[in-house]
């Protein structure tokens, strides 16, 4: 059996995507929320960094924007960097797939953007 580095999130951009050399980066916020033991409610924010591809972004770029409510797939990507005379460890979404589930003030139907060959699943990949 052989694995498969794939992650899911469902959030909200963060800012407008930074359009870069060959690829585009941009911060995304998942939420949970629950009840705590006296009933009150409780809520944790989670802030990820994706990077996009550039035929991606050649794709949907321009709609990538603060605040848009999206459903990305990707893998995961830890890297190094020395910082000040310190090892820092960074994680990062590596975006395979978008698909964009409209804003807080609009209602349209979502579209997925996929480019062919960027590595998007097929049912082979899919464990159950």
């Amino acid at each position: 059996m052989s694995s498969k580095n794939l992650v899911i999130l469902l959030g909200r951009l963060g800012q407008d995507v930074e359009a870069r050399e060959g690829y585009g980066t941009v911060s995304l916020a998942t939420s949970s929320v629950w009840k705590d033991r006296n009933g009150d409610r409780q809520e944790k924010t989670e802030w990820h960094s994706l990077t996009i591809s550039e035929r991606l972004m050649s794709s949907i770029g321009q709609y990538l924007q603060k605040g848009k409510q999206v459903l990305v797939e990707g893998a995961i990507q830890y890297t190094e960097k020395e910082i000040n005379g310190r090892n820092a460890k960074f994680t990062n979404i590596r975006v395979f797939q978008i698909t964009l589930l409209g804003s807080r003030d609009e209602t349209t139907a979502p579209r997925t953007v996929a480019p062919a060959g960027s590595g998007e699943l097929t049912e082979d990949d899919i464990p159950f």
